[in-house]
């Protein structure tokens, strides 16, 4: 239970970790305030704060004093070894006609959404403030920052049972946490070893995201069973139909337009004619008599009935 338990807590504190984050970026969204999770050098948990006034005091962060950013997110034992900014190269489409992986496959400054640069001039505004407010920030583990509009940068968050102080590598267990700069959600995900990273195929080819084009689609046929298409007169490209012309393409005889099959389908009833209630009328009264006929009713009864019959039959109200 004990081996249980101890193999449970690297992504156990990689899960809190993320509800962490979303909490943290929740908290900016409801205050409209810049909240972030910061790293201070050699201690194990973060700090989370906010801040206050962003007109006269930029850069100036205060400690939120509440009880889901001062509890412990990170189990013992755990450490976050490293905070990698930028998009991870492996969540970048890569071409597999010529074009290289980068040097750091975890993540990427050149393939952040923020542009080429971008994301180290951020880190080096980061730099400035700390050293302005004298904080010791880790330098491996940079801030986390949450927009009041929730947005973020791409970053990677490294657990293992490792200090950021020691060397980290692909024999020791690790969870990482991705964090989305598009959406700010995060994924918690088993570490990855480089071999795997460095390998073309992990990575997502940019022809995969191309749609395919009509000419490379050999089959295009469309069966429809709706009433209403093929046969003449069909909205589908049936002879006789709209101008000519289906909805789907040229038309063609039999029911077909370009590139598809319809089957043939009976045509729907025409409108009836404008004299159709006496046709109903008439065929009831034949259908009266021929009852009549057949039973043993005196002929005073029998004009009787179709007396009543007629009388029910005439329109009432002017109608």
């Amino acid at each position: 239970m004990h081996a249980r338990l101890s193999s449970s807590q690297l992504p156990e504190s990689a899960d809190r970790f993320r509800s962490l984050m979303y909490l943290s970026r929740a908290h900016a969204m409801m205050e409209q305030r810049r909240v972030r999770i910061r790293f201070e050098l050699g201690e194990q948990h973060p700090f989370v704060e906010v801040e206050p006034d962003p007109i006269f005091q930029p850069g100036r962060f205060v400690l939120i004093e509440e009880d889901w950013a001062l509890e412990p997110a990170i189990l013992e034992g755990v450490h976050v070894h490293s905070v990698i900014p930028g998009r991870p190269a492996y969540l970048t489409p890569v071409s597999t006609s010529g074009e290289e992986l980068v040097d750091d496959p975890i993540g990427a400054e050149s393939t952040s959404d923020l542009g080429e640069g971008q994301a180290q001039e951020n880190l080096e505004i980061q730099k400035a403030e700390s050293t302005a407010l004298d904080e010791k920030t880790d330098e491996k583990r940079p801030n986390l920052i949450f927009e009041p509009d929730g947005s973020t940068d791409w970053a990677t968050v490294v657990f293992a049972e490792v200090p950021s102080s020691e060397e980290l590598t692909d024999n020791h267990r690790q969870y990482w946490v991705v964090l989305d700069g598009r959406t700010g959600l995060a994924k918690v995900t088993e570490g990855i070893t480089e071999d795997r990273l460095a390998s073309a195929e992990f990575t997502i080819a940019r022809e995969k995201l191309i749609l395919p084009r009509k000419n490379d689609v050999t089959d295009q046929t469309l069966n429809i069973t709706s009433d209403l298409a093929g046969g003449a007169g069909g909205m589908f490209g049936a002879q006789g139909g709209i101008g000519g012309k289906g909805m789907m393409g040229e038309a063609s005889g039999g029911g077909k337009s370009q590139g598809q099959e319809i089957p043939q389908t009976p045509q729907l009833p025409q409108t009836p004619p404008p004299n159709s209630a006496e046709q109903q009328t008439g065929d009831a009264m034949a259908e009266l008599e021929k009852q009549l006929a057949n039973s043993d009713l005196s002929e005073e009864e029998k004009a009787e009935i179709r007396k009543t019959f007629q009388q029910n039959q005439q329109p009432s109200g002017g109608q």
